[in-house]
């Protein structure tokens, strides 16, 4: 394809591809828009399934992602919610296979198949694969509503009814029990549910039971309620260390004010952005200092970075609260607490980059200046793939050379918006021809079978 030029105003300048488009008919472009247009929708339909096959091996966990969402939102540089609309609408298609087969022709597009999606069952799917592609993707749309609409009736009768008692248990610990509507308990629910997902072990490490994880995040939802969010405040920790636990090899220990053993990465983590105060022992043990308590991140610089940031920096992660501000240069190795020397992470990759390995790198006051690399070299950016070569050059080739326009033969205003009479003294563009060929639906079988 061209090369982009921009303007001295900051505007894209119109390439040399575009000139080359300039020489055919408005008949051919509109007809190769339409074509190029069922193309892309049968190569979207292809990455469906892809998404599905990738979704059912949970190939996320690999790239440090906290679902197949998240890891379509990075690779694709999408909002969460686009990519969970895609994720959804794979894993729909797995059962719809008359709806998968009219979306690889090319003739569903992708407004169409969320709502069909939703309508569609296994029982249904031929019908809805015959009718779905003669409707537009409105009137889809309010056929799911429709078919998904609930009664309000029976929401107010349980409204009187809601409740929660708390007590203390005989051997301990606090008891809950009450009652929710349903629309508020799928509410509670579905907001217990997405903090715990983002509960996931450590690589290597099992899972904890959802029921747990639940309890976690109700806990979660509270601290939120009464933490300094415009500081990010995290609770005071009290940490008992060796002396020899600092440095670039260190191998002192490390407690909370308990005497739990830390890992020394998790030392790191905790100072990152905390409210630490650090007890030094020297090396029989004994007490030989008190650090002063302190923030490691200042309102201020919080603030740039919240403005700077706005989110979780890892690709495809849109967490926006309890997030950490990460040393790129570890506090502990003299790294400065300078916005040029943190990012914004949320606490589960925030572990992933201390305990579990991981390396952050580049400059986070540029968009797209950060590298995410795991224990295994696996390299995640906040960049979408390009399109390589061979790809690009099967589907969409460079055109050839167009004739030099002529000053005195160029159209006036009226010419361009009449179209016809002066397209028709063009040469026939043969691009365009080359594009029709490549589109056949032999090409797209053959980009199958070779692979990637």
């Amino acid at each position: 394809m061209g090369e982009h030029q921009f303007d001295e105003g900051g505007g894209e300048a119109q390439g040399p591809l575009v000139d080359q488009y300039r020489s055919c008919t408005s008949e051919d472009l509109a007809s190769a828009f339409a074509e190029l247009g069922g193309g892309a929708r049968a190569l979207d339909a292809q990455r469906l399934a892809i998404v599905a096959v990738l979704d059912e091996r949970e190939a996320w966990k690999s790239d440090g992602a906290r679902d197949t969402a998240g890891w379509v939102a990075g690779v694709d540089a999408l909002r969460r919610g686009t990519a969970r609309s895609v994720v959804d609408v794979a894993r729909a298609l797995v059962d719809l296979p008359a709806i998968a087969a009219v979306a690889a022709q090319g003739r569903l597009s992708f407004d169409q198949l969320r709502p069909l999606c939703t309508l569609a069952t296994p029982d249904t799917d031929a019908h809805w694969a015959e009718r779905g592609p003669g409707l537009e993707a409105g009137q889809l749309g309010a056929e799911a509503a429709k078919a998904t609409r609930t009664s309000r009736e029976a929401a107010q009768e349980q409204e009187a009814r809601r409740n929660l008692t708390i007590w203390k248990a005989r051997r301990g610990g606090t008891r809950f029990a009450g009652y929710l509507p349903d629309v508020d308990a799928e509410t509670l629910t579905a907001g217990l549910d997405r903090i715990a997902t983002r509960y996931q072990p450590i690589p290597g490490d099992s899972w904890e039971p959802l029921q747990v994880r639940r309890a976690d995040a109700l806990v979660k939802l509270a601290s939120l309620s009464l933490a300094d969010t415009s500081v990010g405040a995290i609770a005071h920790i009290y940490i008992h260390a060796h002396a020899g636990a600092f440095g670039e090899e260190a191998d002192g220990w490390v407690t909370l004010a308990d005497g739990t053993s830390i890992a020394r990465a998790t030392l790191e983590r905790l100072g990152c952005d905390a409210t630490t105060q650090l007890v030094l022992h020297d090396a029989t043990g004994a007490f030989s200092a008190l650090g002063a308590a302190t923030h490691a991140v200042p309102r201020r610089i919080r603030r740039l970075l919240a403005t700077r940031d706005r989110c979780c920096r890892f690709p495809g992660c849109e967490a926006t609260l309890g997030l950490h501000a990460h040393h790129i240069r570890f506090w502990s190795r003299n790294g400065k607490t300078e916005v040029w020397n943190l990012a914004l992470v949320c606490h589960r990759h925030h572990k992933l980059i201390h305990e579990g390995g991981w390396t952050l790198t580049g400059d986070p006051d540029n968009p797209v200046g950060l590298t995410f690399t795991s224990p295994h070299g696996r390299v995640v950016t906040t960049q979408p793939a390009p399109c390589s070569d061979r790809v690009r050059q099967r589907l969409v080739p460079d055109p050839p050379p167009g004739p030099q326009p002529d000053p005195a033969q160029e159209p006036t205003a009226a010419d361009r918006h009449a179209g016809c009479a002066h397209h028709a003294q063009r040469p026939h563009c043969t691009h365009l021809d080359a594009l029709r060929a490549r589109l056949r639906r032999d090409l797209l079988r053959d980009l199958a079978d070779e692979g990637p």
